[in-house]
């Protein structure tokens, strides 16, 4: 990813007791050249689960850059829900809505 604009990590634990660290990235959203319509991407990383993902596109950059972010909560949703957990650095569990608060569940 070129660009990083933001860019949040956290100590996770998976189902089977593994501990590793957890990098959420999001890019620079971008305006898609050649498209029929005005459209826009935005990049977004969530590793080590899925590393680079496919950008997000949208109608423009607000719209593009909001589905990424909506994109990284569910799949942090997935991962708590599959029995997953995520740690700051004191070794408190953060829940969703303390990781991105903004976003909305689709």
């Amino acid at each position: 990813m070129q660009a990083v604009i933001a860019s949040s990590s956290w100590n996770a634990i998976a189902k089977d007791g593994d501990t590793f660290s957890m990098q959420l990235e999001i890019g620079l959203p971008y305006q898609v050249q050649g498209a029929e319509f005005e459209e826009w991407a935005c990049p977004v990383s969530l590793t080590p689960l899925f590393g680079r993902l496919a950008d997000i596109h949208g109608s423009d950059a607000v719209q593009a850059l909001a589905l990424a972010m909506g994109l990284a909560r569910n799949l942090l949703q997935q991962f708590l829900q599959d029995g997953g957990r995520l740690l700051a650095d004191d070794g408190s569990e953060l829940t969703i809505d303390a990781i991105l608060p903004c976003v909305a569940d689709h």
